[in-house]
């Protein structure tokens, strides 16, 4: 359809091409000339300024291509023909709404030269399809318009010249004072750098030397532990033997046999002494005897 109407190209010269033209225009007269100020004429221009044939916009139009193939299923023929004539009834009014457009802004010259045209085909301009020159209004200051239009064209080519020389001229320098700050920044950022890696090396090596300083207090401190808990150790080595030969000595049926035979012979010394009994007990006292057993058993729990 779209190929139908970039082809077509209508000509009007026919008796039957009027006769259609004519027919088509009374028919749709109410959809496209409400009004009715045009002419069959007015609507054969704006067919060949659309391209399209009466045909095109008439109401059987849309019954154009309803018909299906015999292989198509039954159930599926009235659901695809109503879509197609939906489909043509919608390019049909879009084509009526263009030709109302057209008709309603076209202007008589173009309706003239439209109208002059028949055949088939693209057709140039001809000499008469124009007025003569000197039939047109203000041909007398058509030569001072066109030196003054002249006159303004050099100036503008003048003035354009000399702002391209400008731009380029500002553009150079511009690009040289970028290219100058470029370098300029790449100079110090390489010197920034060098600053940089400098820095980091000095600190690199204050850092290695205060963990060297920090390993060397470590194994100071580590060695001077080892040699304390050493020192602990074999004093505490010492104090737990020494105490392992005295509870030694202490437990041996020696040191045991020499501790009972000191507490017997103090609890000998006591019982011979009845000076100390005595002094200890009042005279004409009913305790005194009670008295000196307690004395005498104290001094042989001592």
């Amino acid at each position: 359809m779209a190929q139908m109407e970039m082809t077509a190209v209508p000509a009007f010269s026919s008796s039957a091409s009027q006769a259609k033209l004519t027919g088509v225009f009374r028919d749709l007269r109410q959809e496209i000339d409400p009004e009715q100020i045009h002419d069959p004429f007015q609507l054969g221009a704006v067919l060949k300024h659309l391209g399209l044939e009466p045909e095109d916009i008439e109401s059987e139009f849309v019954n154009r291509g309803l018909k299906l193939d015999s292989r198509v299923p039954a159930h599926k023929t009235q659901p695809i023909t109503d879509e197609r004539k939906h489909i043509w009834d919608g390019l049909r009014q879009s084509r009526l709404k263009e030709v109302f457009r057209l008709m309603e802004s076209m202007k008589p010259d173009e309706q003239r030269r439209l109208l002059r045209h028949e055949g088939v085909g693209v057709r140039a301009v001809q000499a008469d399809d124009l007025p003569p020159i000197d039939a047109l209004d203000g041909m007398a200051d058509f030569d001072v318009i066109m030196k003054r239009a002249h006159a303004r064209a050099r100036a503008d080519q003048q003035r354009k010249a000399t702002k391209l020389a400008t731009d380029f001229l500002t553009e150079k320098a511009r690009m040289d004072e970028a290219d100058a700050k470029l370098a300029d920044l790449e100079r110090r950022l390489a010197e920034y750098a060098r600053e940089k890696r400098a820095e980091i090396k000095a600190r690199k090596a204050a850092a290695d030397k205060k963990t060297e300083m920090r390993k060397a207090g470590a194994d100071k401190a580590a060695n001077e532990r080892a040699k304390y808990e050493d020192k602990v150790e074999e004093t505490l080595m010492n104090k737990l033997n020494g105490a392992r030969t005295k509870r030694a000595a202490y437990y041996s049926k020696d040191g045991m046999a020499s501790r009972s035979k000191l507490r017997t012979e103090s609890v000998r010394g006591l019982l011979i002494r009845p000076s100390q009994s005595k002094r200890r007990c009042w005279p004409g006292s009913k305790r005194s005897g009670n008295v000196s057993k307690n004395v005498l058993k104290g001094d042989a729990r001592k």
